[in-house]
């Protein structure tokens, strides 16, 4: 049955089999700085889920203990890259450097786990934008890469969503795209279903209308694969603040087409998609929408209301008939990262 869990995701994911999932897509915190206080008030819980800032604190230095802690390979890859981020950002503990030593040491292990739990057929898609992609990009490296260090071979693509909007800016070009890294676990044989996403390509032609020449464009039904580049009126992947008939309220929301064209092309109907940053639960309704079985985490049950309402309205489905809805609280650290401790997860 679908899942729902609301809890720490690295916690809930260090329960999950390995080689369960199918296909994994994020849309972490993009370590923005921002405050995103427009959504369910008056909640402690909701300062955790929606605040995008960090800090080199305890917790932090807990997270890289843990990483230090694993005796896997895919761990000490991480743990190198991260040591190597401790030189660049020169071990700082405040400020925008320690900051980012606090996002990268919350992220290593959780992008470690999902590669863990992919399927060798699977893929997974990184969405972030440019305040730290440079930086999660080298850690997917460490971790996808295991056998392919001198070719790099498991990184398929760096996708580049463009959307427009209104911009304040003076200083610089306006910041209008994310990036979404797509990797593989194998190198061969994962699943990509190219005649699933094709769009029309157009195709010139001139010929001569009422007296005088001009350039058509036709629509070829044959089609392509879309590049790497993702427009919004092209792609019909307009920012969901501009669309109202998907619009939630929920912070950080993506357009559903994205994510359909990310799965149709990584799956196959009945294969297990996972979401392990699920938010308003975009990821979980597209899956459904193709028929895909679909798991979602997210760190605060208040996001739970807009996401009932979602599959209630979209697809008429009910929890505990339709899917299951699991809080996990979180653990005493003694009990941490041990499986089989307490939780029991089933694919």
């Amino acid at each position: 049955m679908n899942r729902i869990y609301f809890g720490d995701n690295l916690e809930i994911l260090r329960e999950f089999p390995d080689n369960s999932v199918d296909c994994g897509y994020a849309d972490p915190p993009f370590n923005s700085g921002r405050v995103y206080n427009t959504f369910l008030v008056n909640s402690q819980a909701q300062q955790k889920a929606f605040t995008d800032t960090w800090r080199w604190d305890d917790a932090a230095r807990e997270a890289r203990a843990f990483v230090v802690e694993q005796t896997t390979e895919t761990y000490q890859r991480l743990n190198k890259c991260l040591q190597g981020y401790d030189l660049v950002l020169q071990e700082a503990t405040s400020g925008n450097k320690g900051a980012m030593r606090a996002y990268l040491a919350f992220m290593g292990p959780r992008l470690a786990e999902v590669h863990r739990v992919l399927k060798e057929t699977g893929s997974f898609y990184l969405h972030c934008d440019t305040t730290a992609s440079h930086y999660l990009k080298g850690l997917l490296d460490a971790i996808f890469d295991a056998k392919n260090l001198k070719h790099n071979r498991n990184f398929r693509n760096e996708i580049v969503w463009c959307y427009t909007g209104p911009s304040n800016t003076k200083k610089w070009f306006p910041r209008k795209h994310d990036t979404l890294f797509f990797y593989t676990v194998a190198e061969q044989g994962h699943t990509f279903n190219p005649d699933a996403v094709k769009i029309p390509y157009k195709k010139r032609q001139t010929g001569k209308t009422q007296g005088i020449f001009k350039t058509d464009y036709e629509l070829d039904a044959r089609g392509k694969i879309p590049e790497d580049y993702w427009l919004e009126e092209r792609d019909n992947m307009t920012p969901v603040g501009r669309l109202a008939n998907e619009r939630m309220g929920y912070p950080t929301q993506k357009p559903r087409a994205l994510l359909e064209r990310l799965i149709k092309a990584s799956t196959n109907e009945g294969d297990i998609v996972l979401d392990p940053f699920c938010g308003g639960g975009t990821t979980l309704d597209a899956a459904e929408t193709l028929n895909r079985r679909w798991i979602g985490i997210d760190l605060t049950i208040l996001a739970l209301e807009p996401v009932q309402r979602r599959l209630k309205e979209r697809h008429g489905l009910e929890p505990s008939v339709d899917y299951k809805i699991l809080q996990i609280e979180s653990r005493p650290k003694s009990e941490r990262h041990f499986k089989g401790t307490q939780l029991k997860v089933d694919i």
